[in-house]
């Protein structure tokens, strides 16, 4: 009889969006092992495209796999969806490759020297700096659109006023180069979020403070925004 290993064992390693995404996946019957053996398994998930899923280990004692995958996310040192969803299947199918298994790595596209591995939130100097540049023409940006905003403004117009949390909050977002004052509804906060959540998450090249600020701020405009 086949022993099942429980896939608790590897939820720790991935996001809860992502395992939900991944399930997705097997739900839809869209992922498909291929000639699996005791020391590599091979997936292909088809999503928006196909993308390569691969689990291997160095021998069957080994306490270590390694998971690739083709998608961007994998590349930059994340563990996937297309990952999670392959470990669901493999788990079902072939549980005997995690015999003994008790730690796993995320593959990169590119490979060094000491290896081509490396673990889940291993800073990347690469993503950083390109973050970092894009948040330098995101505020050049802003500075043009504030220039514009104020040559448009009619002098006689009357601002409105606002409680104090809800005028630095608007003040938070027209600095990042969205004037919400005008129009302050929830579907302007929410578009505004996004966007600047892609410049200040961690994981996009920002800081901890960064996207608790942009919550906080969000969260006091989505209170008072109209719908």
């Amino acid at each position: 009889m086949k022993k099942e290993m429980p896939l608790k064992n590897w939820e720790h390693f991935f996001k809860p969006e992502v395992r939900n995404s991944g399930q997705l996946f097997v739900r839809k019957g869209k992922v498909t092992l291929r000639s699996p053996s005791d020391t590599e398994i091979d997936s292909y998930v088809q999503g928006s495209a196909s993308f390569k899923v691969t689990l291997k280990c160095t021998s069957v004692e080994s306490t270590t796999f390694i998971a690739a995958c083709s998608c961007p996310q994998s590349s930059r040192g994340q563990f996937c969806k297309h990952v999670w969803a392959t470990l669901v299947v493999a788990l079902e199918k072939n549980s005997d490759f995690f015999e003994s298994k008790t730690d796993l790595l995320v593959e990169t596209s590119k490979t060094t020297s000491s290896g081509p591995t490396k673990r889940l939130n291993q800073p990347n100097p690469e993503l950083k700096a390109k973050q970092a540049e894009y948040r330098k023409q995101q505020y050049q940006k802003q500075k043009q659109k504030l220039k514009e905003l104020k040559k448009s403004k009619h002098t006689n117009t009357v601002a409105e006023i606002h409680p104090p949390e809800v005028e630095a909050a608007l003040e938070f977002f027209f600095e990042n180069g969205f004037p919400l004052k005008e129009s302050l509804t929830q579907a302007a906060v929410g578009t505004a979020m996004k966007k600047l959540a892609r410049v200040f998450h961690p994981d996009m090249g920002g800081s901890h403070e960064e996207i608790l600020q942009l919550n906080e701020h969000a969260e006091v405009l989505t209170k008072f925004a109209k719908f």
